[in-house]
Parts: C-alpha cells; structure tokens; sequence
C-alpha cells in the first residue's frame, strides 16, 4: 500500500508536433492549384451581375480559391463556436 501512495500517474505525453497528414493534403492541394494556376493564363470574360470584365484565368481561378478557402474558415469556425456553446450548456446543466 505504501508503495501505492508513492506511485505517481504519468502524464499524457503531449501531442506530437510532427507534420500532421491535413497540411500534407492541403500543401499538395496548393501546389496543384498554383501549378494549375500558372498554366493557364489567357485572358477570359467574367461576367458578374452588373458588367462583364476580361481578366487573366490566372487571377480567376486564384481569387475563387481564396475565396473558397474563407468560406471553409467560417463555416469551421461556426461550427466550433456552436460546438462551444453546446458544451458549455451541458456544463451548466449538470
């Protein structure tokens, strides 16, 4: 028993700080886009509500990603805060 009372509980190690598999993708995704990007550069009408303007399909394709890229960044931050907010509800309930 006494040797019970000296044993102390390991901590959990701390999470690894190595490359995690979702930066690998992402960093993949990147550079297929950018390459994607850099090979097509002609000029293409885009057309929007009120005018139609030229731009290079290089600019397109990288301003609707980035673009992409927010809307993925709200809606995952909507989400943990909605998640935040059910776990502190169940907190106070109990």
């Amino acid at each position: 028993m006494a040797d019970d009372e000296h044993e102390q509980q390991q901590p959990a190690p701390p999470p690894s700080r190595g490359i995690s598999a979702k930066l690998v993708i992402a960093a993949i995704v990147g550079i297929v886009l950018l390459v994607f990007a850099l090979l097509n550069t002609d000029d293409v009408k885009v057309d929007f509500i009120i005018d139609t303007y030229k731009a290079p399909l290089i600019v397109v394709i990288l301003v609707a990603a980035v673009l992409g890229a927010i809307i993925v960044a709200l809606v995952r931050f909507a989400r943990r805060r909605e998640a935040a907010r059910r776990s502190r509800r169940r907190k106070q309930d109990q």
